[in-house]
């Protein structure tokens, strides 16, 4: 029983071993690393932005039976910092009111989605694409930028709503 106990935990060790050369020539774990473009943005409101914080606009009803609504757009002004032309394919505005998550994607595709390696590029919503948040208003938003071929969006931080 002895014999057997001593070549069972050589076998363990050997095997450590193994695993401890595969992890140091990072064939058997490597680190997760997220496939982020090489992007940087800014976010700008159409309407002035207050202290930092985004500004929605109150938009008065059409008629008494109507109540008024709040409405959001901005741009965002992108600066490909890579090596080759990327292409913007959505832009994806993310509300969060308490533990509510609302999520409001708008697609892209040819030519205006298109950043190339030299300069900045502002990306609107068009008039079509103004939101209409939701009753209660969020407290705050996240923008994301995703490009084709990146599986992760680069974000900018949660802006406040004001």
């Amino acid at each position: 029983m002895t014999r057997h106990f001593f070549t069972t935990m050589k076998t363990i060790l050997h095997l450590i071993a193994l695993c401890a050369g595969l992890c140091a020539w990072g064939i058997l774990a490597t680190p997760a690393r997220a496939n982020v473009p090489p992007v940087t943005f800014t976010v700008k409101p159409l309407e002035p932005d207050e202290n930092g914080s985004l500004v929605y606009a109150r938009i008065a009803a059409d008629s008494g039976d109507q109540s008024a609504t709040n409405r959001f757009w901005i741009s965002a002004t992108a600066t490909n910092n890579g090596g080759a032309t990327l292409h913007l394919n959505k832009i994806q505005l993310t509300f969060i009111a308490g533990n509510t998550i609302t999520l409001r994607i708008f697609p892209r595709s040819g030519a205006d989605g298109e950043l190339k390696t030299t300069g900045a590029r502002t990306f609107e919503l068009t008039a079509d694409e103004v939101v209409t948040l939701p009753q209660p208003v969020p407290n705050s938003v996240v923008v994301s930028l995703f490009f084709d071929t990146y599986t992760e969006p680069v974000s900018v931080q949660q802006y406040s709503l004001c």
